[in-house]
């Protein structure tokens, strides 16, 4: 049974026997990137995906509270973030389901162009940290990736390793004596 799944997933795959094998390039590329905090590893992901250059560019939050959304808002707005910020409705408080329906129209709307959503993603040397911190952009992930027409983009912030760098002790700085190596 697994041989037989492997065998089919190789033809699903597979090159075509002859002739030019061609990809066919999107016409533009529409950039999200999914914001539940305005944190530090959010501010890494918005400027990854500036930085690649899209024709357009917007950061999507899902609105699940009402006040945590309007601080949002206006942390957005105190901090001049270059991106226009847009808000999801939830009626349910689903944290997944609006995004992906969101990009599922963005797709249908112009099937030729790439739509990449770049989601954040905070990396922690510890296993259950990570599980916890991470486990609702787990699910979007999972979700996105189903989703045709659609890269996902994680952007990680290595935390731990950023705090153990700021504790290092800084070179010595006396003059090398005689014989001394430097």
């Amino acid at each position: 049974m697994v041989y037989r799944l492997h065998r089919d997933i190789d033809r699903e795959i597979a090159l075509p026997e002859e002739g030019e094998v061609t990809q066919r390039v999107p016409s533009r590329v529409l950039a999200l990137v999914y914001v539940e905090h305005l944190d530090s590893p959010t501010l890494r992901a918005v400027a990854y995906a500036r930085a690649t250059r899209p024709q357009s560019i917007e950061a999507v939050s899902v609105d699940i509270n009402a006040d945590r959304s309007q601080e949002l808002r206006d942390a957005w707005r105190r901090h001049k973030i270059p991106v226009t910020l847009r808000l999801l409705e939830s009626p349910y408080r689903e944290p997944a389901r609006p995004l992906v329906d969101y990009v599922g129209r963005l797709h249908r709307d112009h099937p030729r162009d790439m739509v990449v959503v770049y989601v954040p993603e905070y990396v922690a040397a510890n296993r259950f940290v990570r599980w916890v911190r991470n486990r609702a952009l787990n699910e979007l992930r999972s979700e996105l990736m189903r989703t045709p027409g659609v890269i996902v983009a994680t952007v990680p912030w290595q935390a731990d390793a950023r705090h153990k760098a700021q504790q290092q002790p800084a070179p010595s700085k006396r003059p090398a004596q005689s014989g001394e190596s430097v």
